[in-house]
């Protein structure tokens, strides 16, 4: 069961020092297009696939450009209405229309989401509007949950898929509020919600009140994976041979991810926040505002944004987006009034650090040496010693979840346990303490009523204690 990771790339880079000051006060290059064309250089064959990227100041394009091939099959280049999927940065797109019905009075991010979702299981806490925005609610990421429930990330899974999966939901991460752990879910309940308020679909919303305004003509929030996009990126991953194989994308998650966009039409998004033609000033301003959790303590994400993480001692706020083949981000320094967005069909493709280097070619002398940015410490894992073959196969026998609606067989082998899933290879699992193993993915905690073996909790990076029982020895 290998993991999709479906989570922000947060990478800190300093690749350019030759940085002088312009004028204007923003870093530069003598030639900043050639510098952008060298970040770019491996993409930019039709043997590749590519990228495409904008850079925005003032409200103004700076610069933009475009790399490689949309459709190896066709020999199709990448060009300014090229159509990517940009995955999770489609996210900031939601944030925009919930703040939007939040400014119009429709919806406070204080209701309960009940009043709008009834169909979701009460878990015993409050559950609101605000703890969807600001990834607090504690609901469980869809993506783990499903792989864990035997799903492929290349099988079709549809919003409602994604919504029936959430009315099975048997518990919470944590209680909402406590912390901030990313859950696409949050996203999807959050379309649901503008749905419902606005008798409108998703769709048809964001067309009518984003992406028409804004002149974003090859742009749309795409809720049938079978529909024809003219233009559209196939995307692409990297064989150990040096060949390419296409990545299925058959998703629809309307909210959190499936929005598909040109990086010309990115740039008017871009533009819209330094000369807004879409959102009041108050909507804007909602738009960066961090959530508080239950602590006092502000967290990092606001409307589809993470905000309060400085790049090199300038604020910035930023996503990523990781979905199939495709590789995307947009980052922006609001003190600067600069963006950058870059896209690419490669899996491979490093898009948050090409961003920032783009940014460090503008703005590098306003920026602080990476050299004085601190490093976060890692904690090594104490050592736990092995356990024998007769202790091991205490644990062995099949497990099933109500949740999940799937089994697992715990076999014992060598020096770990195996977890066997009808879809999916053997998960070698290794002692990390006591009735618990794990590897870099996956922890599984074994439960115990008088002593003996009664169930299993699952838990990955965005999932908790996933709980299955143990109904006999190992069948398959």
């Amino acid at each position: 069961m290998t993991k999709y990771i479906a989570v922000i790339l947060l990478l800190v880079t300093s690749v350019f020092a030759f940085c002088q000051s312009s004028p204007s006060g923003v870093a530069s290059v003598s030639d900043p297009a050639s510098e952008i064309d060298k970040l770019f250089m491996q993409w930019n064959s039709p043997d590749s696939p590519g990228a495409a990227v904008v850079v925005v100041k003032d409200g103004k394009v700076l610069h933009q450009n475009t790399y490689g091939s949309a459709s190896l099959e066709f020999g199709a280049p990448v060009t300014a209405s090229t159509v990517f999927d940009v995955a999770s940065v489609s996210k900031q797109f939601a944030g925009l229309a919930i703040a939007t019905l939040v400014d119009q009075k429709r919806i406070s991010l204080e209701d309960d989401v009940h009043k709008y979702i009834p169909e979701l299981p009460d878990f015993g806490k409050r559950i609101t509007v605000g703890h969807l925005v600001h990834h607090t609610s504690g609901l469980r990421d869809w993506p783990e949950v499903l792989q864990a429930g035997g799903w492929l990330f290349d099988d079709v899974i549809s919003f409602e898929q994604i919504m029936t999966m959430v009315q099975h939901q048997r518990g919470l991460n944590f209680n909402p509020g406590d912390e901030e752990m990313y859950s696409n879910t949050n996203y999807n309940l959050l379309a649901r919600i503008v749905e419902r308020v606005t008798g409108q679909t998703f769709r048809e919303w964001t067309d009518a009140n984003i992406f028409k305004p804004l002149g974003m003509r090859n742009t749309h929030f795409h809720d049938d994976y079978a529909d024809v996009v003219k233009n559209c990126a196939n995307s692409y991953y990297p064989t150990k041979n040096g060949t390419w194989k296409r990545n299925t994308d058959n998703l629809t998650a309307l909210g959190s991810s499936s929005l598909f966009t040109t990086i010309e039409d990115m740039a008017e998004w871009l533009k819209n926040f330094d000369a807004p033609r879409v959102g009041s000033e108050a909507v804007l301003k909602m738009m960066v505002t961090p959530g508080r959790l239950n602590s006092g303590k502000d967290n990092n994400y606001a409307f589809g944004l993470f905000v309060g993480r400085p790049y090199r001692g300038l604020q910035v706020v930023s996503h990523t987006g990781l979905w199939a083949g495709f590789r995307t981000a947009m980052v922006r320094f609001p003190e600067q009034k600069f963006s950058v967005a870059v896209f690419s069909n490669a899996s491979n493709f490093r898009s948050l650090r090409t961003a920032n280097a783009i940014a460090e070619l503008y703005l590098g002398a306003e920026m602080k040496e990476a050299s004085e940015v601190p490093a976060v410490a890692e904690t090594p894992r104490a050592p736990v010693s092995r356990l024998s073959q007769a202790r091991l196969q205490e644990f062995a026998g099949e497990y099933y979840s109500h949740e999940l609606a799937v089994s697992y067989s715990v076999t014992a082998k060598d020096d770990g346990l195996d977890l066997l899933n009808r879809h999916y290879p053997p998960l070698r699992l290794t002692l990390i303490g006591n009735d618990e193993f794990g590897n870099e993915d996956w922890r599984v905690r074994f439960t115990r009523n008088s002593g003996k073996i009664t169930g299993l909790l699952l838990s990955g990076e965005r999932v908790r204690n996933m709980s299955f029982a143990r109904t006999g020895s190992q069948c398959f």
